[in-house]
């Protein structure tokens, strides 16, 4: 560099540069920051639209948007609510959010359920694995009685907890006057050519029974059922028994209606099941001989006077006591995880902990017991060693949803609702959603049970035969 060019440069530039340099080095770390910010927002952006678009989008031949369909059919599904209480929360809601546009009529939420349903159990594909199935039939509506297969991929099945019925799928439903042993048969031939069956659960109805033997499946005896059932051989013709739930049912009658005594009511009893359900009066019963003495409640002398029959009949309170802690946990673990040589020790291990008094009537339930355990054994051995479900609640579950459903007095309760069971058991998705409205019309569905005059029937003669 020649000197006249270095007098030239000012003083302080090297400071002076390395301030630019970083101001360089700052916008350049600014420019990005806002080009990651624009890039997502500008993501966020178009995926919210596209989602509202996916929201706004409708079926084919309906007029209202999927997004709101499946609104309805959730609140009818999970909320428990009445076709006209889903119509209400949705008028609720375009008020409050001040959206424009028409609210779908019960009768239309009423068609959405039964496609969506009916897609469910006739068209959706299942997967090709092994299945367990739990049938039963039920009286629902006069001579009514409704067959009901669910089943459960085991392939999924952890064996972590009971089965609920979300984790089911209806795999065939139909009601009928009665039902035979040929036409469940028949039934049950078409469930298998659908899905694998490698065992089914049920209780030990004779017709089931029958039907299952026929079409060559392993039954699986509901562990529920045979408990009860060993309560109801025990105490059925017991008249300590009957009186004792006479007691109880007086007790609530008389006391229901009073401030002072309400709270020392014992807990309802169903007549229905009763050998099922007295554990939680059993229960009861146990806490009031056991209470303390000097508890600070305080306990009105006419109750501790009504109290004093259970202290005459103690010894009885206390054998359906031990009865009771014995089934519980035997329950517990073939509910929770199922019969196999892990849960096979955890229940001869809670036999050996419950210090069972010597009866006669303990006696014959640990026959009874064991009798069960011993054929349940055999099974497992039959089907190579492979975990067992032994409980059928969730299929009882199931119909305990649909009759809260059905009003009593309805002239469509058995074919309205029939197809909703399959909504019960799996999540709507919009997709399937879509393509169960456009497969499925009421003139289909009103041809697929043409004998019977049905609610579908009587809808395409008032609105025309488009069936829409």
């Amino acid at each position: 560099m020649k000197k006249s060019q270095a007098k030239d440069i000012p003083k302080g530039w090297k400071i002076k540069a390395i301030e630019r340099g970083q101001r360089l080095k700052s916008s350049k770390k600014r420019i990005k920051e806002l080009t990651a910010s624009r890039d997502h927002w500008r993501h966020k952006y178009f995926s919210l639209k596209n989602g509202q678009r996916e929201a706004s989008r409708k079926a084919k031949r309906h007029q209202y948007a999927l997004c709101w369909v499946q609104f309805c059919l959730r609140c009818h599904q999970y909320g428990g609510l009445g076709l006209r209480a889903c119509r209400h929360c949705l008028n609720c809601i375009y008020l409050c959010l001040n959206i424009q546009g028409r609210v779908p009529s019960h009768v239309s939420i009423r068609n959405w359920i039964i496609k969506q349903g009916y897609y469910q159990v006739h068209d959706l594909a299942k997967p090709k694995v092994e299945w367990v199935i739990w049938v039963d039939e039920s009286v629902v509506l006069g001579a009514e009685s409704i067959l009901l297969v669910l089943g459960l991929p085991l392939q999924k099945w952890q064996f972590e907890r009971p089965v609920c019925v979300r984790d089911t799928h209806v795999l065939w439903v139909e009601s009928r006057q009665g039902w035979t042993v040929q036409q469940i048969q028949s039934i049950l031939q078409k469930v298998k050519d659908m899905v694998d069956v490698q065992y089914v659960v049920s209780d030990q109805g004779i017709n089931l029974c029958k039907a299952y033997a026929q079409v060559g499946l392993t039954h699986i005896p509901d562990c529920s059922h045979v408990l009860a059932g060993g309560m109801e051989k025990l105490y059925k013709n017991d008249p300590t028994f009957e009186l004792f739930i006479r007691w109880a049912a007086q007790l609530r009658a008389r006391w229901a209606m009073s401030r002072q005594k309400v709270a020392f009511m014992p807990p309802a009893h169903r007549t229905k099941a009763r050998f099922a359900n007295v554990f939680p009066l059993v229960r009861w019963a146990k806490d009031v001989l056991n209470r303390p003495q000097n508890a600070t409640l305080v306990i009105p002398q006419e109750v501790k006077d009504e109290w004093a029959f259970l202290d005459q009949h103690r010894s009885f309170v206390e054998e359906l006591s031990w009865i009771d802690r014995l089934s519980s946990g035997i329950a517990k673990i073939l509910k929770t995880q199922g019969y196999n040589d892990h849960s096979r020790d955890l229940i001869q291990q809670c036999i050996s902990q419950v210090d069972l008094p010597d009866t006669d009537k303990i006696q014959a339930f640990k026959d009874h017991l064991k009798a069960y355990l011993e054929n349940v054994e055999q099974l497992w051995v039959c089907l190579e060693n492979k975990t067992l479900i032994c409980c059928s609640d969730v299929i009882e579950s199931t119909f305990g949803k649909f009759k809260l459903k059905i009003h009593p007095r309805s002239p469509f309760g058995m074919t309205q609702f029939l197809l909703s069971f399959a909504n019960f058991t799996q999540t709507l998705n919009l997709d399937l959603l879509k393509i169960a409205l456009e497969s499925n019309t009421l003139e289909k569905l009103t041809k697929a049970d043409p004998n019977r005059t049905s609610f579908f029937k009587f809808k395409a003669q008032c609105l025309g035969k488009n069936g829409t």
